[in-house]
């Protein structure tokens, strides 16, 4: 009778040891874990949002048409304190913000430079396809690793006639 006793006991010691087991494998997991992500959380990476001083302005703009083509030219004047990679250009009408046809980006250069340095001017057009009442210009800067970052303080969106 002591021998049965004594494997049901080991079968039971069975269990326990492997519920020990998986208990320490879970805290090694989360040593692990912990030990992994403790350099991100002390120091995050940087954020390189768009400064403050962002300021990019419509100097002119001439709608004409051309062949049966609506078409806007638009001179943008960076007059702020730093420089700007790009700048995206959407048109308004009544009924909301809609794509135009063609243009209505200036793009950075292959080379990474800035295309709108401080103090520059830079000529644009659009082809759209109806009326307009607004135009909205969005700013734009790449990071370190290339990624586009609007400066959204600096969004502006300005109103146009006759176009």
């Amino acid at each position: 009778m002591q021998k049965t006793k004594k494997l049901t006991n080991k079968k039971g010691i069975s269990v326990l040891i492997s519920y020990v087991l998986l208990i320490s494998l879970a805290l090694a997991m989360a040593a692990a874990a912990y030990i992994f992500l403790k350099p991100f959380a002390e120091k995050p990476l940087p954020e390189e949002a768009c400064p403050a001083g962002v300021n990019i302005v419509l100097e002119d703009y001439n709608c004409y048409d051309d062949d049966g083509q609506k078409k806007i030219d638009i001179t943008l004047k960076n007059r702020g304190l730093f420089n700007v990679t790009g700048v995206t250009i959407r048109m308004i009408n009544e009924t909301g913000e809609y794509p135009f046809l063609e243009g209505g980006k200036i793009n950075p250069s292959l080379s990474g430079e800035d295309v709108l340095p401080v103090g520059t001017t830079k000529e644009a057009y659009l082809i759209y396809a109806s009326a307009i009442s607004h135009i909205k210009i969005m700013p734009f800067r790449k990071d370190s690793k290339g990624y586009q970052s609007y400066c959204t303080d600096a969004i502006v969106i300005i109103p146009v006639e006759g176009c």
